[in-house]
């Protein structure tokens, strides 16, 4: 009796070994004659110099560009940024929020092969230092009025007046 399951196992491995063998692969899908679409190009980023990070918005101009916008995927470095509205000379797209004097632009469009040219760009922070405070203050709360002073509330409860030229006074 072990004889014939053996037997039958081993001529059953061996049909499986010679018929799943057989060599069914698709034809390929790369066509050697397709030519991608024309390679995007910028000409102009816009405000020339630089923009706010994280809340500015960016216009790119040049050509070869989609008309739909998810297929144009603009880089900031590594950083793909949100494409606000496109035409095929033109994109607008929010500021990512990187801090960089020499983020380099680039723009992939869906059915070109190469990437566009790389343009340098700065994105600068949209908050800075005011008042002469720092991380030893503690301040708890902040206000502004209709001259545009400054009120800060810190540890000690004490309220410090600056006003928009930087000069710092105790308020209260």
């Amino acid at each position: 009796m072990r004889k014939i399951i053996f037997l039958l196992l081993m001529t059953s491995a061996a049909i499986a070994f010679f018929i799943g063998c057989e060599a069914d692969n698709p034809a390929s899908i790369y066509d050697s004659n397709k030519e991608g679409d024309a390679t995007p190009v910028l000409t102009k980023l816009l405000p020339e110099d630089s923009t706010l990070a994280g809340i500015g918005e960016i216009t790119i101009q040049g050509q070869n560009f989609s008309s739909i916008p998810e297929n144009n995927l603009v880089y900031f470095d590594k950083t793909l940024t949100t494409v606000v509205s496109v035409t095929e000379s033109q994109i607008t797209v929010k500021s990512p929020n990187i801090l960089s004097d020499t983020i380099k632009v680039k723009v992939a469009v869906q059915g070109s092969y190469i990437y566009s040219n790389i343009m340098e760009y700065k994105l600068v922070p949209a908050v800075w230092e005011f008042g002469g405070f720092d991380e030893y203050s503690d301040a708890y709360a902040i206000a502004c009025d209709s001259d545009e002073n400054l009120y800060v509330s810190t540890k000690g409860k004490k309220v410090y007046k600056v006003t928009p030229d930087g000069e710092k006074t105790i308020y209260s």
